[in-house]
């Protein structure tokens, strides 16, 4: 993994869990332990070697625990760890976020009106088939709400 060049605490937490899949596999062990094969259905448009190296990387970080079975074929499951459960507040806040972000007219994306611009077509940012729509709006207040939550959530951890 890359290191920490700036000392920011932010940094090191998006060095563990940035990108575009590391969360989200986060996000679906949350749920229990699951095959590679199940992970890889969960999320059909990610390769074979990219959730390999993200489980990789994740377990390298000592945010999940790969257990093998000794079994023929050996069984190969993936769960969280103590330190990965840690993620569990988080996950809730960037979902929250990201329904709210979904649930704005298209016309406040600034991402996307940038790109229309620049390219002159709209832009597609996310894949429908694999997230699919909230059954409710949220509001900023909703978003800030759990905000406040999850602070208060990640300050039990701290202590």
């Amino acid at each position: 993994m890359k290191k920490n060049v700036s000392g920011c605490s932010i940094e090191e937490a998006m060095r563990l869990i940035g990108g575009r899949w590391r969360l989200l596999l986060v996000s679906y062990l949350l749920d229990g332990s699951k095959r590679f094969n199940a992970l890889r259905r969960d999320m059909p448009q990610i390769s074979q070697r990219v959730l390999t190296l993200e489980l990789r990387a994740l377990e390298q970080a000592g945010l999940i625990e790969r257990t093998i079975y000794p079994e023929v074929p050996p069984r190969v499951e993936y769960c969280l760890s103590a330190e990965g459960e840690r993620l569990r507040p988080l996950v809730e806040v960037v979902k929250t976020f990201g329904l709210w972000l979904k649930a704005r007219p298209e016309t406040q994306d600034p991402i996307a009106e940038a790109g229309e611009r620049a390219i002159g077509r709209p832009l597609r940012l996310y894949n429908s088939r694999s997230c699919p729509e909230p059954s409710t709006t949220y509001s900023s207040r909703d978003l800030q709400d759990s905000l406040v939550q999850a602070r208060a959530k990640f300050s039990n951890y701290a202590e």
